[in-house]
């Protein structure tokens, strides 16, 4: 099983904030340090886009540890609803159930159903159900 986590947030300020409040829990959830984290999430968005569909993006962390997984994160942001699932992979040898829940959740339905989630149990019935 890959890790999976949840985050919600009301009101925030910019798309940095919300990729700072990842990191620390990524951090935690994997033992990545937070800067580590941050400059993963800005090297690879600096390779190009990682919006897949309408105020979605999917953001990847790469690095060489085994565990991996799935942090999404729905927010308000000036008023508008937004949503980044952030990969945490290791690219030398993907999860084979993380590739699966990905292969299955990366199209419109599957992403509006990410969209609606608002907590970690909605989340996790959506994980279970693919």
């Amino acid at each position: 099983m890959f890790k999976f986590n949840f985050l919600f947030l009301n009101n925030v300020s910019s798309k940095e904030e919300v990729n700072m409040l990842v990191s620390r829990q990524i951090e935690k959830d994997y033992g990545i340090p937070t800067t580590a984290v941050l400059k993963k999430i800005q090297a690879r968005e600096a390779l190009g886009s990682v919006q897949v569909s309408k105020n979605f993006d999917l953001p990847h962390i790469e690095y060489d540890g085994k565990n991996q997984g799935v942090f999404l994160t729905n927010y308000f942001l000036q008023k508008n609803l937004y949503s980044s699932l952030f990969l945490i992979v290791n690219p030398q040898e993907i999860n084979k159930e993380l590739e699966k829940f990905l292969k299955n959740i990366l199209n419109e339905t599957g992403l509006e159903s990410l969209r609606r989630c608002k907590n970690l149990n909605e989340f996790k019935k959506i994980i279970e159900g693919v």
